[in-house]
């Protein structure tokens, strides 16, 4: 398990100030702590507390940082395109507008959703991006406006492109759907026929690196998952093993937008930040069912 990065802060040194977008979400949520509990300002900015990334941003923040993580998520773009580009797109240009205003770094959440269903087995960050999905082409999309004001403004900005989160505190997905029926005794839907694969990366390691992000001069696009890939069957049977008990399996038609995987590579991250994600899917697994008990 990587340790979480907290600088010390010594007596007279400035505290910097992060603020986040989607604090109250899943990632969100677990990064207000981590920042906190390492001595940060946290400014959050969240739809829960009034806060709405679809339109400009008037109040006055002083911020050294930005966590852009406020989502429009996959399931909710499928039944609302405009929705979601009105979120994922737009919402990002205003947080961009915020950051040219106060100077601030840009610390981006996208997704492995950016590459579709790429040629390859393994796909690194030069690969082409072809989404197959409204949402991948929204994150698409803010990363070329990302690099964009950057080029024009000279705004700082790592974006790191997420696989699967998990952990405790999910609500939406496939991991706490297979531990919620199988708490409750009930049988699993499966999407397709569960051969697809996918790289599930535990939350604690991905707060480590979004602090990491905070704390160095680290700028670029980097893959973010395990490295380790599973089938959506496999999974299911993790997790099952996780739990000590198994449940029905029902497999259901695949959605349209639904991606082939490949692996992604990590090299780049390896590279600029000296380490990767660390923890076992089946130790992460362990730790999120504890939720379910």
């Amino acid at each position: 398990m990587l340790q979480t990065p907290c600088r010390s802060v010594r007596g007279g040194e400035e505290i910097k100030t992060a603020l986040v977008t989607g604090s109250s979400g899943f990632i969100g949520s677990h990064l207000v702590r981590a920042l906190r509990s390492c001595g940060y300002k946290v400014i959050e900015f969240d739809y829960d507390l009034g806060c709405d990334v679809r339109y400009p941003v008037h109040q006055d923040y002083e911020c050294d940082v930005i966590y852009h993580l406020a989502v429009c998520p996959l399931a909710q773009a499928r039944d609302d395109p405009l929705y979601s580009i009105d979120v994922n797109v737009k919402g990002t240009v205003n947080i961009l507008e915020l950051a040219r205003k106060t100077g601030a770094k840009i610390v981006y959440s996208s997704a492995s959703s950016v590459y579709g269903t790429p040629d390859s087995p393994v796909v690194r960050e030069e690969s082409e991006l072809r989404p197959t999905s409204i949402y991948g082409a929204t994150k698409a999309s803010s990363e070329i406006l990302i690099r964009t004001y950057s080029h024009l403004f000279d705004i700082p900005y790592t974006i790191f492109r997420f696989t699967n989160v998990y952990g405790p505190g999910q609500v939406n997905g496939v991991i706490p759907a297979f531990f919620r029926s199988i708490r409750d005794n009930r049988p699993v839907t499966i999407s397709g026929d569960g051969s697809q694969l996918r790289d599930f990366v535990f939350v604690d390691d991905v707060v480590y690196f979004l602090l990491r992000a905070f704390s160095s001069d680290v700028v670029g696009t980097f893959n973010l998952g395990s490295g380790r890939c599973c089938t959506i069957n496999q999974l299911f049977d993790l997790c099952c093993h996780v739990a000590g008990k198994t449940v029905e399996r029902v497999y259901s038609p695949g959605q349209r937008d639904e991606r082939s995987f490949s692996a992604v590579d990590l090299t780049r991250l390896l590279t600029c930040f000296g380490e990767a994600p660390s923890t076992d899917l089946e130790e992460g697994l362990k730790k999120t069912w504890q939720e379910f008990l």
